[in-house]
């Protein structure tokens, strides 16, 4: 499947009716999408000229997002909050960031649990 005007050169769908990845033909950008086995988006990555950005979803054990992380250039950010009563009551939004990688550190990403 593609779309010629939103320059998608490939839309890669799941056997669940998910989106897999997409291929942009234009500024070489892929996109993959990864679900955990409820089929919520777990994370995304966006490859494209300036490097990977990759996007983390977490969530609660009722499938509700609690937060969005972003690992862009060795830093971690965190895009949004959701904050939860019986249902959402608020969502933060605003870039803060947790993790900035230097030189001769050793860290542990806290998403992947691997060193980085």
């Amino acid at each position: 499947m593609s779309d010629a005007a939103a320059k998608l050169s490939k839309i890669d769908w799941t056997v669940y009716g998910k989106i897999k990845s997409i291929t942009k033909t234009t500024a070489n950008s892929n996109i993959n999408y990864y679900y955990d086995a409820s089929g919520n988006r777990v994370v995304k990555d966006i490859m494209g000229r300036t490097g990977l950005v990759r996007t983390f979803y977490i969530r609660d054990a009722q499938g509700n997002t609690m937060g969005v992380y972003r690992s862009e250039g060795g830093n971690y950010y965190r895009d949004e909050q959701h904050l939860y009563g019986s249902s959402r009551t608020a969502c933060g939004t605003g870039t803060m960031q947790y993790l900035q990688e230097t030189a001769g550190s050793r860290c542990i990403n806290p998403f992947l649990k691997e060193e980085i």
